[in-house]
């Protein structure tokens, strides 16, 4: 809590008479605490440099303000790091042992009340200085009543010299006070320099999280950072590969299994992650390990339809994935299309990515390859059936893929398309 000073001691005259003045303006003009706070907040404590023994004794004053930590949830929220180090240096409030409601340090609710939820910090900059502030003022691994640790805060923003001060304190590399385990999180964060301190200190690659028992392979295809857009803009701007590299040779397991008996591949392809998947087939990653069922079926955030091209990565995986000797029959083809379809509708409610419409061709190829098998007994060879679906609008190619059932689809006598190639 802030330091406990008597109301108007240890302040010259002229301060004395300003305490009294801003008291007596404070209470006449609102009558309401959470009213005068905010004014107080917004119009006097940005003069702290000037005027800082008569803020912090204004602060004190119970019956100005009944609870003065609203002004550190304040400075956290608004992401005011000047506040934010008055509070703590000046008006010595030990922020570092404050806790919200529910336990969250303040630490992690800058990182778990992320900037991309608050309208004072669009791009993130606010949020990893004042992170950066607690770390850096802090010698000590504070934990909170989630278990939360500067240490894991530290490898979320990629605070090097935070986590070797920790390391050097004997901190443990594989902390599990928290759900999620150092390791993972910087993997997720994509903190190349912290992975790679960590795993040189001992850090298991295979090391699962209580959650779904997944490894850190697995946090790459569910990507973090603290900007606004959850990192769909800026996830290729990230060395994956590199990622994928360092846990590899430090004996990471690429046919690892979560509680849901899924590989890191399968997620990878899953959520389309081209340059993951890419990576992982590299390495050697069992295509037999991919479950066909769970190919088409996450649902995209609003966000990740507007940044995500989703529609492009669809094809980039599917490609890749035959490009190393997958088989996609029909079936699998027409669940393909029916999730771009999906997807496309999505994406026009919400305000396209200009990737995400674009499906004609994809719709096409498939109808064409349709038309040459028994399911519509056409008994055509592939060019007219090409030029047939060419000549089709998108309304009928969309119905027309709509309303194929994909278990009667299976059980279609041949002949099967020879032509297996997405494009």
């Amino acid at each position: 809590m802030l330091s406990e000073v008597n109301v108007y001691s240890n302040l010259d005259e002229s301060e004395s008479h300003l305490v009294k003045k801003w008291k007596n303006f404070l209470k006449s003009l609102f009558k309401d605490s959470i009213a005068r706070r905010n004014f107080f907040f917004n119009n006097f404590m940005p003069d702290f440099e000037i005027r800082g023994r008569v803020i912090v004794n204004l602060m004190n004053d119970k019956t100005l303000f009944p609870n003065a930590e609203e002004f550190l949830i304040l400075a956290l929220v608004r992401r005011e790091l000047k506040i934010l180090k008055f509070l703590q240096e000046v008006a010595k409030f030990n922020v570092h042992a404050f806790r919200f409601d529910g336990g969250m340090s303040a630490l992690h609710y800058l990182l778990e009340r992320g900037p991309h939820r608050s309208e004072y910090d669009a791009r993130g900059m606010k949020t990893k200085e004042m992170v950066d502030y607690l770390l850096e003022d802090s010698l000590e691994n504070y934990q909170d009543d989630h278990g939360f640790t500067y240490f894991h805060g530290a490898c979320m923003t990629g605070n090097v010299s935070a986590v070797l001060r920790f390391i050097s304190q004997g901190v443990d590399i594989a902390l599990d006070t928290y759900e999620y385990p150092p390791l993972h999180i910087a993997v997720q964060f994509k903190n190349t320099e912290i992975i790679k301190i960590l795993l040189e200190n001992g850090a298991s690659p295979n090391h699962q999280e209580s959650s779904v028992q997944s490894t850190p392979l697995f946090w790459l295809a569910i990507p973090r950072c603290l900007c606004d857009h959850d990192c769909y803009s800026c996830e290729e701007k990230k060395p994956v590969g590199e990622i994928v590299d360092m846990l590899v040779k430090y004996g990471a397991n690429i046919e690892a299994r979560n509680a849901y008996g899924d590989s890191p591949l399968q997620i990878a392809v899953s959520r389309f992650k081209v340059e993951l998947t890419r990576s992982l087939l590299k390495h050697g990653a069992n295509l037999n390990s991919l479950d066909v069922n769970k190919l088409f079926v996450v649902n995209f955030r609003e966000e990740e339809l507007k940044s995500y091209p989703i529609t492009s990565n669809v094809m980039k995986v599917m490609q890749l994935l035959q490009s190393h000797g997958y088989e996609l029959n029909m079936r699998t083809r027409l669940s393909m299309i029916k999730y771009l379809i999906k997807v496309k509708n999505e994406s026009i409610l919400v305000g396209v990515h200009p990737e995400n419409t674009s499906i004609r061709l994809q719709l096409e190829l498939f109808v064409a390859d349709l038309f040459t098998m028994d399911y519509c007994k056409l008994n055509l060879p592939y060019v007219p059936c090409r030029t047939i679906a060419k000549h089709m609008c998108d309304e009928e190619l969309i119905r027309l893929c709509e309303e194929t059932d994909e278990e009667k689809l299976e059980r279609t006598i041949l002949p099967m398309p020879k032509r297996r190639r997405l494009c």
